[in-house]
This record gives C-alpha cells, structure tokens and sequence, in this order.
C-alpha cells in the first residue's frame, strides 16, 4: 500500500526511494517480513504511524 491509495500488489522495483508505504497481511492469514538494508546516515529505517483497523479495512 502506497500512501492510503487502494491495495494493490507491489514489488520492490514499484516503490520508489523515500516514498511511505506499508506491508500487511491479510485479514484471515498473517504476514511474516524479513529485510536486510544498510543504514545511511546511521539509520536503517523511518517506521511510520501505526494503521488503524477502519484505514485498513479502507473506512
């Protein structure tokens, strides 16, 4: 998910550097997700606002 923009199915090349999106899981199965980075300019990542339930059902 890009911004709060609908669901849609992402690779990594579809999301461009600096640009706020989440990964999820779906409503009846859960989601594991593993990443490697480097940090730069000693911070790996910027974790954003937590997703309510109504933003995730698309309320």
């Amino acid at each position: 998910m890009i911004g709060f923009s609908p669901f849609v199915a992402l690779s990594l090349p579809d999301i461009p550097p600096r640009v706020k999106h989440w990964h999820g899981a779906l409503p009846t199965a859960g989601k594991s997700h593993i990443a490697l980075s480097e940090a730069v300019d000693g911070k790996v990542v910027d974790w954003l606002e937590h997703v309510t339930d109504a933003q995730y059902r698309g309320e």
